[in-house]
């Protein structure tokens, strides 16, 4: 019986090499990368003009010891009310299987 060949994407790194960040990244599509930087890009475009300083580190990043769970509401409240995307919080769900 002939064995399957199997054919890697990722580049030939040894096993004992590999970091989680390397495993995670061979099982997320680009575009689902895409989309996680897109939201960021957005929360932190947010901050900027509607939440305080503090709340992004020096090198650009969402500072979470400030930005919390209110402030992130009130970004998708700010979101909901401010952009064309209303459409898509209306839809309704599917109920059941």
């Amino acid at each position: 019986m002939k064995q399957p060949q199997f054919h890697c994407l990722m580049p030939a790194i040894s096993r004992h090499a590999s970091t989680l960040e390397d495993i995670r990244d061979m099982r997320v599509a680009e575009s689902t990368k895409k989309g996680y930087k897109s939201g960021l890009n957005q929360i932190k475009n947010w901050i900027s003009g509607h939440g305080s300083p503090a709340m992004l580190k020096s090198d650009g990043t969402i500072n979470l010891q400030v930005f919390q769970y209110n402030d992130f509401l009130a970004f998708v409240q700010w979101v909901y009310q401010n952009t064309s995307n209303n459409a898509w919080y209306n839809c309704q769900l599917p109920i059941g299987p």
